[in-house]
């Protein structure tokens, strides 16, 4: 269920590529998650109109089984092929917004520099891309199923939105006159509720799943390890006179 909403935040990595960032971002984060709320909460209804909380639970492809039920076998094969178009466009988002990530910390001298190369004609993030397909083509080959890469994925993700919201903690501490055109409702209260419902989320996850939280730990911690030779570089040219 978690999965379904995740993706909600992607229009936050290609904002220096929106106009009006500060009006068009908070509008696209907010448009973005109601619209799958409802959308996820309508196919639900239409899933427990057609199946029995049993048939939902033991059917592999719950929209192919609802389909089938309500408009025969056609209406199945029907369905499964939306499903696999929407793929293909989860994948075109993939790939626009995923490699913003690698080819902006390349920009802040946070990765290493060859990331931030645009292509020539397409002025797209070339390596950045690259750099996405060949980790993605990893996780593939070592997780095999698509289970199992979703329970990396989803934990992955939980740190890194742990991360997010420490993150807010301090920039409010270390920088309080910072300029902020939004402001984060509730916090620090709610900000605090969610950081508390993730870690539970991420353990749960975690005692379910060893083998593929202990893989996303690992490139974490990998991260980490080639992240610290690039800061210290960037330290060094900083200090220098």
């Amino acid at each position: 269920m978690l999965f379904s909403y995740l993706g909600w935040n992607a229009s936050v990595f290609v904002a220096s590529e929106i106009r009006d960032p500060r009006r068009n971002v908070p509008r696209s984060l907010f448009l973005g998650l109601g619209l799958c709320t409802a959308l996820y909460l309508a196919i639900n209804a239409v899933y427990l109109y057609a199946l029995s909380p049993a048939e939902i639970a033991a059917a592999p492809d719950t929209g192919e089984a609802a389909a089938r039920a309500l408009f025969g076998p056609a209406g199945g094969r029907l369905v499964a092929g939306f499903v696999l178009v929407s793929v293909l466009g989860t994948l075109n988002a993939q790939v626009l917004i995923g490699p913003r990530i690698v080819y902006a910390m390349a920009l802040d001298e946070h990765f290493f520099a060859r990331a931030s190369r645009v292509h020539a004609t397409y002025l797209t993030p070339s390596v950045a891309i690259a750099v996405q397909a060949l980790v993605a083509i990893g996780l593939i080959f070592f997780l095999e199923t698509f289970p199992k890469a979703l329970d990396f994925t989803v934990f992955a993700i939980l740190l890194a939105t742990l991360a997010d919201t420490a993150a807010l903690f301090r920039l409010r501490r270390r920088r309080p006159d910072q300029p902020r055109p939004y402001r984060a409702f509730g916090h620090p209260l709610l900000s605090s509720l969610y950081m508390a419902i993730t870690l539970a989320i991420g353990v749960a996850i975690a005692r379910a799943s060893p083998r593929e939280c202990a893989v996303a730990l690992i490139l974490l911690l990998a991260g980490l390890v080639l992240y610290w030779p690039v800061r210290t570089r960037k330290t060094d040219r900083r200090a220098a006179p």
